[in-house]
């Protein structure tokens, strides 16, 4: 039996965005620059986990998806967090704010995407897909709402969002399981 290699890598970037995530709400750390450079580390390692799954993936390229994408944007982003906080443009926790509703939209966006297309071509798990995108998509609304008003405590809502994209990280291993009624085996 073949080992998929994505799928493995899928499932650790799940588990890391998950130990990320319990961490977050619990808040063990009393800093906000241990916080902030621990989000943008979990965002960059994501980001570089999910881009890893499209590259050693063959068979990915040929499906639609948001891999590729959320794997970019959130190593951009993490740089982009990293380079604002570093060239003194906020203070982390606006820093933070932005990102957070950026990010819970960014993916938003790509999983209602995702599940769309993946139902035009037939797989039965297509809904899977959508229900993380409209979640997403709420969650990335309240975040956008409250950013106007300053989110009280950010960490505690990244906790929830990187909970959340871990879960999307482990459904990914098997929203492709059954194939669709007309893909050919020249794909696999």
């Amino acid at each position: 039996m073949k080992i998929d290699r994505g799928n493995i890598i899928c499932i650790v970037t799940g588990i890391f965005n998950l130990i990320a995530g319990v961490i977050l709400m619990l808040q063990p750390f009393y800093s906000e620059k241990h916080f902030f450079y621990m989000i943008a580390a979990v965002m960059f390692l994501g980001g570089l986990g999910a881009f890893s799954v499209f590259v050693i993936r063959p068979r990915i390229r040929f499906r639609p998806g948001w891999i590729l994408p959320q794997g970019i944007a959130e190593i951009l982003l993490s740089a982009c967090m990293v380079a604002a906080y570093v060239s003194d443009v906020g203070d982390a926790v606006t820093i933070l704010c932005r990102v957070l509703c950026y990010f819970a939209m960014l993916t938003a966006v790509l999983h209602v995407s995702a599940g769309i297309q993946i139902k035009c071509l037939g797989y039965p798990r297509w809904w899977v897909m959508l229900v993380f995108g409209v979640l997403n998509l709420f969650f990335g609304i309240y975040e956008f709402v409250n950013m106007f008003d300053g989110i009280k405590n950010p960490f505690l809502h990244f906790g929830v969002l990187f909970i959340l994209v871990s879960v999307q990280f482990f459904v990914e291993t098997g929203v492709y399981k059954l194939p669709a009624r007309h893909e050919t085996n020249e794909y696999q």
